[in-house]
């Protein structure tokens, strides 16, 4: 048998072999150093680990490897446990500040942000960070109809419950405002004549502080009004009324409302209708927020002093429901009572 081209490995192969100083070498950064050239030192950690390159490259070098020292890793960790805990924070506070205004009426949460202008910036910050989220933003579908549905083109437009007034500044940026441009350019060339934003404290200069309930506007003044995320008073009826005073004949109601808040849309509706408008439009984007708009087609005969007893057509369909009778057991039957029911406050639970 001839082993001349044999795979068995010569006894040579298992004999360790030390390399010759003179081969030795650590690379420093970009550097080659042999044995030859006194990569040695005094310190006697370096001369424990001389038997092995390897290990005083490390030594020497620790960010060699493109690992950060373990100071700069522990600060960037401290720094990461630091933004959670604040973010934490924000969400807690925005909760909070959410629930009071879902649970109060306009005049009471106008006072409280009037003294805490602070939790107002607050709020909208942990705002900011909650809709972050949404796949779809209302205010995003609100613009939208804004600019595409000629109808609601060429008048005064009222965002109501305005938040960062991000309306106004869509149209402000694209020059669609001839109130915030030359008034020698004809009407014509414009989207809206102008664009009035309100809430309870003054996020930006061009916002008015108003109560929802209580305008500083005169009958028949605006063509659109827009509640985005904003009906959220305990006397969110009357913020409806007041719209409908301030809203010419023949102008547009927008709404657009988190889709959970409702448990009857379709009374719902029916109540707005019962204010004088008709109902135009009405869809949901994604599972998050529903969108309306409707129409002022007849004066209003609901007034708050009116709003005693409802019409059996709200009442009946709702006499099986055992959610009904347990909010209202105790409540007077009135359209005030009864609206609260339709549209649920926004209250997250307890942790």
């Amino acid at each position: 048998m001839c082993f001349a081209h044999s795979h068995i490995p010569h006894k040579d192969h298992f004999v360790h072999r030390r390399v010759e100083p003179r081969f030795a070498c650590v690379r420093m950064g970009s550097h080659f150093l042999s044995d030859n050239q006194s990569i040695l030192s005094d310190d006697p950690m370096e001369r424990l680990f001389s038997s092995s390159p390897s290990l005083l490259q490390k030594r020497r070098q620790p960010y060699i490897q493109g690992k950060p020292p373990k100071e700069d890793r522990r600060k960037k960790k401290q720094n990461v446990i630091e933004q959670r805990l604040q973010s934490n924070l924000i969400d807690s506070k925005y909760r909070m500040l959410n629930e009071l205004l879902y649970t109060t009426s306009g005049e009471e949460a106008y006072k409280y942000f009037s003294e805490n202008q602070k939790d107002f910036q607050d709020y909208h910050e942990g705002y900011r960070l909650q809709i972050a989220k949404w796949p779809v933003k209302p205010v995003e579908v609100v613009i939208q109809e804004l600019e595409e549905n000629t109808k609601l083109h060429g008048g005064i437009v009222c965002d109501l419950g305005c938040g960062d007034g991000g309306i106004f500044e869509h149209f402000r940026d694209a020059g669609a405002i001839r109130e915030q441009a030359d008034k020698k350019v004809k009407k014509g060339e414009f989207l809206f004549e102008s664009i009035k934003s309100f809430d309870l404290v003054a996020a930006k200069p061009f916002v008015q502080v108003a109560d929802m309930s209580k305008l500083p506007l005169k009958d028949g003044t605006s063509n659109v009004n827009v509640f985005c995320l904003s009906l959220m008073g305990t006397n969110y009826l009357e913020f409806l009324l007041e719209s409908h005073r301030t809203l010419k004949k023949g102008g547009y109601l927008v709404i657009s409302e988190v889709l959970s808040r409702f448990r009857s849309l379709k009374l719902f509706v029916t109540l707005v209708k019962t204010l004088g408008y008709k109902l135009l439009k009405h869809s949901k984007p994604n599972s998050f927020f529903v969108f309306l708009l409707f129409r002022k087609v007849s004066t209003n005969t609901i007034t708050p002093s009116s709003m005693i007893t409802i019409p059996r057509q709200f009442i009946d369909p709702l006499k099986q429901s055992d959610d009904f009778v347990s909010f209202m057991r105790g409540k007077p039957l009135d359209y005030s009572n009864f609206s609260q029911f339709l549209l649920k406050p926004c209250v997250y639970k307890k942790r």
